[in-house]
């Protein structure tokens, strides 16, 4: 999650997702400032950017007919 981006007080959240956890109380989430973290703060924006960047609207599809 980015929060103000490329404000100086801008904040990321990063939650990793494990392999079989399914609660989300229990994922690691590392929250990065531009201020205290500069370098991995620069790093997520760039790969939050490729994937918006690379995100496709999704296929719409018509419902079967009722019968």
């Amino acid at each position: 999650m980015l929060i103000d981006p490329d404000s100086p007080h801008g904040r990321i959240i990063v939650e990793f997702h494990a392999y079989r956890n399914r609660s989300t109380l229990s994922r690691m989430h590392l929250e990065l400032t531009r201020e205290r973290n500069e370098r991995w703060y620069a790093y997520w924006v760039e790969q939050f950017t490729y994937l918006w960047e690379a995100a496709a609207k999704p296929e719409l599809r018509r419902a079967p007919a009722e019968f």
